[in-house]
C-alpha cells in the first residue's frame, strides 16, 4: 500500500501537462489526497467485506480504554519524534536562504535531490521491516529480529557505496537532467553530500528497528536536542562566512552521534531480550 502511495503521484506527474502554477498546486495537492486515501479505502472493503476476514472489521464490543491509551501514547511519540526528524530535515533551505543566499537553495537542491534519492528508494524498501520486528518482538522471536538487523546492515553498506559510487558520474547524471541549466559539479561538496545521504541511510536501518521494537525515547531525545542546537549553531557559523554547506555538515554530525548511540542501544536490547527469553525458557 505504501508503496502504491508513492508511485501514483510520481505517475500522475509524469502524464500531467501542466498548467498555471497556481492550478497546478490546486491538482498536486488533490492527487496527493486522492493516493493517500483511495489505496487505503479500497484494501479495508476488501478486507472488512471479504467473506473470509470479515470477522476482521472493527467493533466497539472489542474495545478497551486501556489498549487505546496506550495506543495514543505511542502514537504521541511517534508524531513528537518526527516533528523534530522533520525540523533537522526540512528546513536547510529556509536556513540557506535567511542565512546565505536564495539562490544557493537552488544548488542544494540538486545535489540534495540526486544523493538523497537512493535513501528515499531505501526507505521504501524497509517499509514492511518495521511490521516483521513488531511482529517477531510480540512472538518473542529475538533471534529472527538480530537476524533482520544483520541483514539491513549489510544491504546498508551496498547503499552506501552507491552514495559515493554517484559521485564518479555525478557531472554526467546533472548534465543530462539540467541541460543548458546544468551546474558544475564541486566534489567537495558532493563528498560532504554522499556523507549525509549515508548517514540518513544507517539512520533508517536503526530507526526501523527501534520502531518495530517501540522504543522511541532515544529518538525523541537526540532529535529535539538537534533542532534546539540547529538555529544558533548555523547562525554562528554563517556570521563567520563559512559555506551554506556548514548546514549539511551539521546534519551529518548529528546523524552519525545519533547512530552510534542508537546502534549501541540496539545491540544491548536486542542481547538484553534475547537472554531474558533464554533464562525463561530454561
Amino acid at each position: 500500500i505504501a508503496l502504491i502511495i508513492s508511485i501514483i503521484p510520481v505517475a500522475f506527474i509524469s502524464i500531467y501537462d501542466g498548467n498555471t502554477l497556481e492550478h497546478n498546486l490546486i491538482v498536486l495537492s488533490w492527487c496527493h489526497a486522492l493516493a493517500i486515501n483511495i489505496p487505503l479505502l479500497i484494501a479495508s472493503l476488501v478486507i472488512f467485506f471479504k467473506k473470509s476476514t470479515k470477522f476482521l472489521c472493527p467493533s466497539f464490543q472489542f474495545s478497551s480504554i486501556n489498549t487505546a491509551k496506550s495506543t495514543l501514547s505511542l502514537g504521541v511519540k511517534f508524531f513528537v519524534a518526527q516533528l523534530f526528524f522533520m525540523f533537522l530535515m526540512s528546513t536547510n533551505e529556509i536556513f540557506i536562504t535567511k542565512l546565505y543566499a536564495p539562490e544557493n537553495v537552488v544548488e542544494y537542491n540538486i545535489y540534495y535531490k540526486l544523493f538523497m534519492a537512493i535513501g528515499s528508494l531505501f526507505m521504501l524498501a524497509l517499509t514492511p521491516i518495521w511490521s516483521k520486528v513488531t511482529k517477531d518482538i510480540s512472538e518473542k522471536k529475538y533471534e529472527k529480529i538480530k537476524t533482520t538487523n544483520k541483514l539491513l546492515y549489510i544491504l546498508s553498506v551496498f547503499a552506501i557505496f552507491a552514495e559515493f559510487a554517484l559521485i564518479i558520474v555525478l557531472q554526467f547524471v546533472i548534465n543530462i537532467w539540467l541541460k543548458d541549466d546544468a551546474i558544475t559539479v564541486n566534489y567537495y561538496t558532493a563528498i560532504a553530500f554522499a556523507v549525509f545521504g549515508g548517514l540518513y541511510i544507517m539512520n533508517i536501518v536503526l530507526t526501523t528497528i527501534a520502531n518495530g521494537i517501540g522504543e522511541l525515547k532515544t529518538q525523541i531525545i537526540f532529535y529535539g536536542l538537534g533542532s534546539l542546537f540547529k538555529i544558533p549553531v548555523c547562525m554562528l557559523l554563517s556570521s563567520f562566512n563559512i559555506n551554506w554547506i556548514c548546514i549539511v555538515i551539521y546534519n551529518s554530525i548529528f546523524l552519525f552521534v545519533f547512530c552510534v548511540y542508537q546502534f549501541i542501544w540496539i545491540e544491548r536490547q536486542l542481547n538484553k531480550l534475547t537472554k531474558q527469553d533464554m533464562e525463561r525458557s530454561v
